[in-house]
């Protein structure tokens, strides 16, 4: 009986190829592909599913550690900040190291202005500096960098150049400096 069964269903299958020929068992053929197909991009979505899951917590942890470090960074600043200012008391000196600076440029150091001003609120103090110079571009040029590397505290505040005619070799020049100072000795930050 088994074998007239297998023998119907061969039958079967025969008489539908033959009804729907070999387009239909081409369209068989493709659909048992596609489904292969899918099933094997859903295995591969599902493992790269899990990937971005990994990722995605292992990022939220360094947020939550930068989070953490964020808390700590603005009191971390503030003394990198106050560990960056000048001394106050040694004002006179930082002054004797602009005009050593300036000369070293090759620059005419005219007389300056200067004015102190308090930060209260901030702890520290502007020491502001205008000098009115005379020499070439490139000593204004070495004058600043040097200047900003030497006193780190220092900061150019502005720079106007002018020259009186197009062929002069000389500027005039007028640089506004300040210099970022600490509290006094024995004052409380």
């Amino acid at each position: 009986m088994e074998a007239f069964a297998l023998s119907g269903l061969r039958l079967r299958l025969q008489i539908l190829w033959a009804a729907l020929g070999p387009l239909a068992g081409g369209l068989l053929l493709a659909s048992f592909a596609l489904g292969l197909g899918m099933a094997w991009h859903l295995g591969s979505l599902q493992v790269q599913w899990r990937a971005l899951e990994a990722r995605l917590q292992a990022l939220a942890a360094v947020g939550a550690a930068r989070h953490a470090d964020d808390a700590a960074a603005p009191a971390a600043r503030l003394r990198a900040f106050e560990a960056s200012l000048g001394d106050r008391a040694t004002v006179t000196q930082h002054l004797a190291r602009v005009f050593a600076v300036a000369r070293r440029s090759g620059l005419v150091l005219e007389r300056g202005e200067y004015r102190l001003t308090e930060d209260a609120e901030g702890g520290f103090a502007r020491y502001r500096i205008v000098l009115p110079t005379r020499g070439s571009f490139l000593a204004v040029q070495r004058f600043s960098q040097a200047l900003l590397a030497e006193l780190p505290f220092v900061g150019l505040e502005s720079l106007s150049l002018q020259r009186r005619s197009v062929g002069d070799g000389e500027l005039q020049a007028q640089v506004k400096l300040v210099m970022y100072l600490g509290p006094p000795a024995g004052a409380a930050r």
